[in-house]
C-alpha cells in the first residue's frame, strides 16, 4: 500500500498588488488540496481571495481580509483534475500564500461532468423522500 502524503503546492509572496500565485494540476495526476493559508506581513489589512480554477471559470473558496501579522488558514478537501488549478490572490504585496495537498499519480478515475451524458426521462424525487 502506498501512503498518501501531503506536500507544498504553493508558497510565496504575492508578486504585485492585486496579483496572485497559482498551481495547476499536471496531466495524469489528481491533486487533493488539503490546506490553504495567507499571512499579512504588512502594516495595514489586505483583502485576499482563494479560488479554484476550472477551464472557463474561477470559483471563490475563501474571501476575506487578513489583518497585519495575522494569518488566515483553512483545512479543506478539494480535488483538482488535470487543467484545474488553485489561485491565491491578494490586494497587497505584503501577503504571503501557502497551500498543501496530496499529489496522486494517474489519470482521474472518473470522467468530467461535461463529458457525462445525463440520463433522459429521470423522474424527480418523490415528495415522501425529500
Amino acid at each position: 500500500m502506498t501512503d498518501v502524503r501531503s506536500q507544498r503546492l504553493i508558497a510565496g509572496q504575492i508578486p504585485v498588488a492585486n496579483g496572485s500565485v497559482s498551481f495547476a494540476c499536471p496531466d495524469n495526476h489528481v491533486i487533493l488540496v488539503k490546506s490553504v493559508g495567507v499571512w499579512n506581513s504588512g502594516a495595514v489589512a489586505s483583502e485576499y481571495w482563494i479560488h479554484l480554477f476550472i477551464p472557463g471559470a474561477a470559483i471563490t473558496l475563501f474571501h476575506g481580509t487578513v489583518d497585519p501579522t495575522e494569518p488566515f488558514g483553512a483545512e479543506t478537501w478539494v480535488a483538482l483534475n488535470p487543467s484545474d488549478g488553485l489561485i491565491i490572490q491578494a490586494a497587497s504585496t505584503d501577503v504571503w500564500a501557502w497551500a498543501a495537498g496530496a499529489v496522486l499519480a494517474g489519470p482521474p478515475p472518473f470522467p468530467d461532468l461535461a463529458r457525462v451524458a445525463f440520463l433522459p426521462n429521470v423522474s424527480p424525487m418523490p415528495a415522501t423522500l425529500r
